[in-house]
């Protein structure tokens, strides 16, 4: 099955003003009362850029989310299975409307933060920095962008000479499986990094509360891993679904609160997670080198 036919491509696309204005005027008095270059000096105010903080890393949260529930794929978007679109659209929809209700609460307050900012300012207050707020309200932009993805056997332009048609048909497999490559390292470094964890924490932990193992994500780490590697094995490699496997058996069934009883256990489990950390690496190397073909 083409992958045209099994994923959808998702991305957001976000926008705020900056809230910042740099003085020019200021930054070369500034220079002159200190005999420096004026080239050297800049002097930025922050006009309302700390209110915005919260909505734009509300944004970045919203990303960092959408990119948790698939796999990398060309900038800006994100590879996404079909069985996993009906969870993922309500969640960024969530997203946006908490954003938008941010920015509503941002317009709320607006007009008294230019008056406390003309209070504060002194000299360096300028209104033109300071936009009419029916325009600002226009700067906030929150889209969740779908798209499919491009099958290089069915995308195929009209009236294209055969040599063009080939030429790019090759392209696009080209950029297909950098784009595979890109998606199973990231997959396989995710999948490394609790792992890492689980390896480390049963080498140190000794007892009581150094090093200690915490309940609620060390196992679950692992495990919430090891269902993303389902979806995130878009070219069905057999090593990753073996992997998954080898995670589901060897980690996945423990406890924390077994591995902190049992020392013998913990030497066990260590010793297991460090077998698959290597069949990882190796992997890791694999695709590094060869792209995210089947294994060869």
């Amino acid at each position: 099955m083409a992958l045209a036919d099994s994923h959808q491509l998702f991305s957001i696309k976000g926008g705020l003003p900056g809230g910042k204005k740099q003085q020019k005027e200021a930054a070369s008095e500034l220079a002159r009362s200190k005999n420096c270059n004026e080239a050297l000096v800049t002097v930025t105010t922050k006009n309302f850029s700390e209110h915005l903080s919260p909505i734009r890393n509300h944004q970045t949260a919203a990303r960092k989310e959408l990119a948790s529930r698939g796999g990398p794929w060309t900038s800006p978007w994100i590879i996404v299975a079909n069985n996993d679109v009906d969870t993922v659209v309500p969640v960024l929809e969530t997203y946006k409307q908490d954003n938008w209700t941010m920015w509503l609460e941002f317009m709320g307050i607006y007009e008294k933060v230019v008056e406390e900012k003309r209070s504060e300012m002194g000299d360096l207050f300028n209104p033109e920095h300071f936009p009419d707020i029916e325009k600002l309200r226009e700067k906030w932009t929150f889209e969740v962008l779908r798209d499919v993805v491009p099958d290089p056997e069915h995308d195929i332009r009209a009236g294209w000479s055969y040599k063009q048609m080939n030429d790019m048909k090759a392209a696009m497999k080209r950029q297909e499986a950098q784009n595979l490559k890109e998606a199973m390292l990231h997959l396989l470094r995710r999948v490394r990094k609790p792992l890492v964890n689980v390896a480390e924490k049963c080498e140190l932990y000794k007892g009581g509360r150094a090093n200690r193992f915490n309940t609620e994500t060390f196992i679950g780490n692992v495990r919430n891993v090891v269902d993303q590697m389902v979806t995130g094995n878009l070219t069905d490699d057999p090593e990753v679904e073996s992997l998954r496997k080898d995670i589901l058996k060897d980690i996945c069934s423990l406890s924390s609160e077994d591995l902190r009883e049992d020392e013998s256990l913990r030497k066990y489990t260590g010793k297991k997670a460090e077998v698959i950390l290597e069949k990882t690496d190796r992997m890791i190397e694999r695709v590094s080198t060869f792209g995210a073909g089947l294994t060869i």
